[in-house]
């Protein structure tokens, strides 16, 4: 064996020798299966560890003069494009009329022509008008009619073009009408031009970049202006119609969003793992459709705006959410795109309110307490308001590395330790109902064990339990445990005085104070044995186990475990028992005898004499238990073996013994102590079963 280091009393796997592990056919179904929930189970755990998690939080919106994007797609299948005008303003006193930058308004055929797209080369109305002012004299200035030539007329202080009149007369708020007695609306057709559109439809889209503050937008027909404080509209044109023909604002929203839209991936994965806060590109106003069949009718839309940050996974390391450049220098749908794929964007909530402009009641609508104010402008309302509060969504692993060690380091723990609990349980429930023979049967084998081996006390603890009791399947896990800890547990390694450290391997000895069966013979090589002369009349035991020792066999029967826990605590026996070349004879008492001694074991009637109750309190008392149980333990260890009846040897107490046969007995001298029986003879001794215990007092 080994030589023993300081690490060895605090060795808490024990092992076994070789011979004495039991393999079986159940246990190898047990250990594949573990293996293979093994495999599944920590495949689990990597595919946790690298799936990737959106963690949302809620903060206050510190940002500054932001600008934010509004990008929208709507048709309007009985409005024509040269009446329809969007129109943009808000609480800072910013207004955008007939905004054309970035929006397109795309023609479209009447509803009973199919509503399909008309050639995209006619998107403007006065588009090819403008291209023939290319071919008037140079010299030539027309007039305005009265009205102060518009900023943006092609020619200072002149109108050369019908839509440079209309931009005068919306300028000083007068009405324009179909252009006639105009001569440039006369010479580029205009009224001719808007008939033929009158049953045409219109689509706006496109986007506009606007303050991120309180605003509105709106889709009205007719030239706007301001007439004092008022935003005003030209209606004339609207309202005349013709011969058949009804305008109104039926519409259909076919896209609307605040915010550049996320990449498809990123909204495949989202879509796909159903988070919460992924509804901002499922807006709530993509394909509503509203209609009515009067002119004269308003719709409203009530628009909460919270901005919403997307934080892709290892964003923290860029440093950057937003890239710093004006907002005049990013391209129309580029705004609020950052580094490392972070986008800067927003959701939004919505309410709807509708109303004709011809006052009224509710009635129609199921409400007749409900009455509606008369007057208004008749077109599509957006009124957006900005919420204070801001919500970032960042990406993250959804466990951190030491994590997922920490869960396969679980899964590995708990399913090993499951499978042996079940394993153990088969094992007992087959040995117990003789199933391996029925397992033979049907070819399947199991591997007894030899009688020279040692059986871990854990195994020996199961032995005890009933094979017809249902609850002793329950709980052989614990008694498992219990037992594995008891062989574990140095004699005094609690914090508690000695007596009390002594009694409690006394009182776990009782408890399995129950008979072993028979240990069978071993098939291993043979070593030399001491020899022993044919006289020398020793008493009966088992045959020589020549290939293991003392320390190996002194645990194996329950009816003398409590000496043997005494003797793993005493190093001085300990050390004797673990050499092979000093031959030993362990005269053990049986458990009954110890605990009808008078006195413990550790305990010492000077003692009490000299010190009382409280002989065996505190640091000092427990050194004098260790000294009484050292001095009772080495007391039963005899320093020979064989041990010739009447030979006189000495104890490792230094006390001298003999042993004499009286009526077939062996019985030790002083004291007349009876043996037993041997229980075991190995390579380096014997160990001695007996009914009582020697006399050890000093």
């Amino acid at each position: 064996m080994p030589p023993k280091s300081r690490f060895t009393r605090l060795d808490a796997f024990t092992k076994t020798v070789e011979d004495a592990r039991i393999r079986t056919t159940s246990g190898g179904i047990v250990t594949l299966t573990s293996l293979l929930l093994i495999l599944y189970l920590v495949w689990g755990e990597w595919a946790d560890y690298r799936r990737v998690i959106v963690h949302p939080e809620l903060m206050v919106d510190k940002g500054r003069g932001e600008k934010m994007e509004i990008h929208m797609n709507i048709s309007f299948p009985r409005v024509p494009c040269e009446l329809l005008t969007l129109d943009v303003m808000d609480v800072s006193g910013e207004v955008q009329t007939g905004v054309m930058h970035g929006v397109n308004k795309v023609r479209l055929r009447s509803e009973k022509e199919g509503g399909g797209e008309i050639d995209r080369s006619a998107l403007e109305l006065g588009k090819a008008e403008l291209e023939a002012t290319k071919h008037l004299d140079p010299n030539y200035c027309g007039g305005c009619y009265g009205a102060p030539s518009p900023s943006n007329a092609i020619k200072e202080g002149c109108c050369n073009t019908c839509a440079e009149v209309r931009e005068a007369y919306a300028g000083v708020s007068w009405s324009f009408g179909r252009g006639e007695n105009v001569e440039q609306c006369e010479r580029e057709h205009y009224s001719e031009h808007l008939d033929e559109q009158r049953r045409e439809g219109c689509r706006i889209e496109g986007g506009i970049r606007v303050n991120k503050v309180v605003g509105n937008f709106h889709f009205a027909p007719g030239k706007s202006f301001s007439n004092g404080n008022m935003h005003v509209h030209d209606l004339e044109n609207y309202f005349a119609g013709g011969e058949g023909i009804e305008h109104t604002f039926t519409h259909q929203v076919h896209h609307l969003r605040f915010g550049p839209q996320l990449p498809d991936d990123i909204v495949k994965r989202i879509g796909r793992k159903g988070m919460a806060w992924s509804n901002h590109h499922l807006n709530p106003l993509d394909d509503t459709e509203q209609k009515t069949d009067e002119k004269a009718y308003n719709y409203m839309y009530f628009v909460k705006v919270v901005s919403t940050a997307y934080l892709p996974l290892g964003w923290e390391r860029t440093g950057n959410a937003i890239l710093d450049i004006p907002h005049e220098l990013i391209e129309l749908g580029g705004y609020g795109k950052g580094e490392a794929g972070s986008i800067e964007t927003h959701q939004y909530s919505v309410t709807s309110h509708k109303r004709s402009l011809a006052g009224g009641d509710g009635t129609d609508e199921g409400h007749k307490e409900r009455l509606h104010a008369r007057g208004g402008i008749p077109g599509v309302f957006f009124s957006y308001d900005i919420s204070p509060m801001k919500v970032v969504n960042r990406e993250a692993r959804s466990k951190s590395f030491s994590g997922f060690l920490v869960g396969v380091c679980a899964v590995i723990g708990g399913t090993l330790t499951v499978a042996a609990a079940i394993d153990r349980a088969l094992h007992l429930v087959t040995s117990s109902f003789g199933m391996e023979e029925h397992m033979t049967s049907l070819g399947i084998r199991t591997c007894h064990l030899p009688r020279n081996i040692h059986v871990p006390n854990a195994r020996s603890a199961l032995t005890i339990m009933k094979p017809y009791s249902l609850a002793a399947y329950v709980v052989t896990p614990a008694i498992f445990f219990a037992s594995s800890q008891a062989q574990l547990i140095p004699f005094y390694n609690k914090p508690s005085t000695a007596r009390h450290q002594a009694e409690e391997t006394y009182r776990k000895g009782d408890i399995v104070n129950q008979q072993q069966r028979p240990i069978m013979d071993t098939n291993g090589p043979n070593i030399q044995l001491p020899p022993s002369s044919s006289d020398d009349n020793t008493p009966s035991g088992p045959p020589p186990q020549g290939n293991v020792i003392l320390s190996d066999v002194i645990g194996n029967q329950r009816q003398i475990n409590i000496f043997a826990g005494f003797t793993r605590d005493i190093a001085t026996v300990a050390t004797r028992l673990d050499a092979s070349v000093l031959n030993t004879t362990v005269l053990a008492p049986m458990n009954s005898a110890i605990s009808a001694l008078p006195r413990k074991p550790w305990e010492d009637p000077k003692d009490y004499a000299e010190l009382g109750a409280s002989a065996y309190e505190g640091q000092s008392g427990s050194d004098r238990a260790n000294t009484n149980l050292r001095r009772f333990t080495e007391a039963h260890v005899v320093t020979a073996s064989p041990w010739k009846e009447g030979e006189k040897v000495k104890t490792l107490a230094g006390t001298e013994l003999w042993w004499e046969n009286k009526g077939g007995k062996a019985v030790i001298q002083p004291g007349e102590v009876e043996v037993e029986r041997v229980v075991s003879r190995v390579a380096n001794g014997e160990v001695w079963m007996l009914k009582g215990a020697l006399n050890y007092a000093a």
